[in-house]
């Protein structure tokens, strides 16, 4: 069972994704260490940390929080809303779950939409300001099975790169303390590439990144939550595995479809650590 209740923006709705194990890719990890196509470099596999690895419902939780401290006076409705934001409603964008929160309380769809957008319209400069700093991100809870996946990653003698869009500047310190807290591998086999400044976009980042990494190690795997990372490094990666991890995500749409570059690949679809 999945960690959220509604989580598909229309471009995952319209894949065709075959379910996977975790049980299942450590058998496919394997394998393909037996089948190594550039053995001069390291094998890795890569993750995402923000909604792949980590639960961003208590930090949303927090950040929220602040920004009701700031206000001089608000609705009820936004403190019981703050109450009801935990992992269990969140959806995948902060405007859809508030829509979601609002609509348990008997509010009506076109009320419900109003109203979500007015909180977003007042609450975006702050959640920005706030999501990545290293004090909210340094508490972030792993999902269940996820450090036991990564370690077994690892001890199969690949390397394991954190490949995050968190900025360095803001980050670094309270994303190296959630990785030690949760209990993820640390030091020797094991990468972490942050952005470099705030204003560098995810998408070109990560492009970037990857395709350092593609000189430097041989890529077998992927896992990532957000669509449009997914084509990029199914076009980037032709023979790794695609794993995309079915959790919250942006509403972006990519500009590519995925199949185009699959070439025969399956795209899996991972809906939690634990099985």
């Amino acid at each position: 069972m999945s960690y959220y209740r509604e989580l598909s923006n229309p471009w995952v709705k319209a894949q065709k994704f075959q379910d996977v194990k975790v049980s299942d890719l450590l058998k496919r990890a394997k394998k393909r260490l037996e089948k190594r196509s550039e053995p001069q470099k390291n094998p890795a596999w890569v993750f995402d940390l923000d909604s792949t690895l980590f639960c961003t419902g208590p930090r949303n939780q927090k950040v929220f929080w602040k920004f009701l401290q700031k206000q001089e006076e608000f609705p009820k409705h936004w403190g019981l809303l703050w109450q009801q934001m935990g992992p269990a409603v969140q959806q995948y964008s902060i405007p859809r779950t508030f829509y979601s929160v609002l609509r348990s309380f008997g509010w009506s769809p076109d009320e419900a939409r109003a109203e979500a957008k007015a909180i977003w319209d007042a609450y975006q400069g702050h959640w920005m300001g706030e999501f990545f700093k290293s004090q909210n991100i340094a508490h972030d809870p792993a999902y269940p099975g996820a450090v036991e996946f990564v370690r077994a990653i690892l001890e199969m003698e690949n390397e394991v790169i954190y490949l995050t869009g968190r900025d360095s500047p803001r980050a670094m310190e309270g994303t190296l303390h959630a990785l030690k807290m949760a209990g993820f591998p640390l030091g020797n086999g094991t990468h972490l590439r942050l952005k470099p400044v705030q204003e560098m976009g995810d998408l070109d980042f990560k492009l970037k990144a990857s395709s350092r990494m593609k000189s430097e190690f041989e890529v077998i795997g992927l896992l990532e939550n957000e669509p449009e990372n997914l084509v990029m490094f199914a076009k980037l990666f032709p023979d790794a595995e695609i794993v995309f991890y079915h959790s919250i995500m942006s509403a972006r749409h990519p500009e590519k479809d995925i199949r185009d570059y699959m070439n025969g690949r399956p795209l899996w679809k991972l809906d939690n650590f634990s099985s």
